[in-house]
């Protein structure tokens, strides 16, 4: 059993993200996405909102920093925890 929820009924706005990652870690995740039956977008996104949740000292700096360049804080809850 995958350890991500499945996407959301009513998808979230969205923008555009390009990152270069190894060939094996490609694979790893295009495997990942066949077994957890989705897409990569929503792997890469519940991935990074799981570490984000996980990590105590980002939420802190988080909170110290407020919002930065117009941009908002998400629209989700850093302290609840992941399904």
């Amino acid at each position: 059993m995958a350890l991500l929820p499945p996407p959301a009924a009513r998808p979230l706005p969205k923008t555009t993200l390009s990152v270069r990652i190894e060939n094996s870690m490609r694979e790893l995740l295009d495997r990942y996405c066949e077994f957890a039956g989705c897409g990569r977008q929503h792997v890469v996104y519940e991935a990074l909102r799981f570490t984000f949740q996980q990590d105590s000292d980002f939420q802190h700096w988080l909170e110290n920093h407020g919002e930065t360049s117009g941009q908002s804080r998400p629209d989700w809850n850093l302290k609840d925890k992941p399904a």
